[in-house]
């Protein structure tokens, strides 16, 4: 039995394919390291035949798999509008294989030191890069201010600071 259990909801417009098809798949290849989930913005009418006889075929236990909204999800119910749109300007060639995504998450929890962030796929990546660009120009256009709030003591002395005093410790 696995140390800790990771818990993944993989989102869809109409949870009846691809991502029922990942929940199925990193439940049963990920041999209780993961308790998947999937969901759609939209629901649909249920799992589409298809990905279940997929899925039957390489012995992957189908039962209990649903289509449904991410509504049941409430931490991802603020998600909905933006997801619709990438849905609808995207119609429907959302990228990205769920084996290989599967395959990625298995090897990342199997590393010896497992990644905190794993951005999966090329979209996820090129956001993640985007966000550590603004976090590196924050911190670089306030560095002079943010380091600026050291203590104005010159070393080895001892000042008053608001009736206290205060030795500068540093070498």
């Amino acid at each position: 039995m696995p140390d800790r259990v990771h818990n993944v909801l993989f989102l869809c417009t109409h949870n009846s394919a691809r991502s029922i098809m990942a929940e199925a798949l990193l439940n049963h290849l990920g041999e209780g390291r993961f308790h998947a989930f999937s969901a759609g913005s939209e629901g649909g009418p249920g799992p589409k035949p298809m990905a279940l006889k997929v899925l039957e075929a390489e012995g992957i236990p189908t039962a209990g798999l649903s289509s449904k909204t991410w509504d049941v999800f409430a931490a991802y119910a603020e998600t909905v509008p933006a997801r619709r749109h990438y849905r609808h300007t995207n119609n429907g060639r959302q990228a990205g294989d769920p084996a290989k995504a599967v395959a990625v998450m298995l090897q990342a929890v199997d590393a010896e030191h497992p990644p905190l962030h794993l951005p999966i796929g090329p979209r996820a990546h090129a956001i993640a890069e985007q966000k550590l660009a603004a976090f590196r120009a924050d911190i670089t256009a306030w560095r002079d201010i943010s380091i600026a709030t050291d203590f104005d003591i010159q070393r080895g002395r001892t000042e008053s600071i608001g009736g206290s005093e205060v030795q500068d410790m540093r070498s």
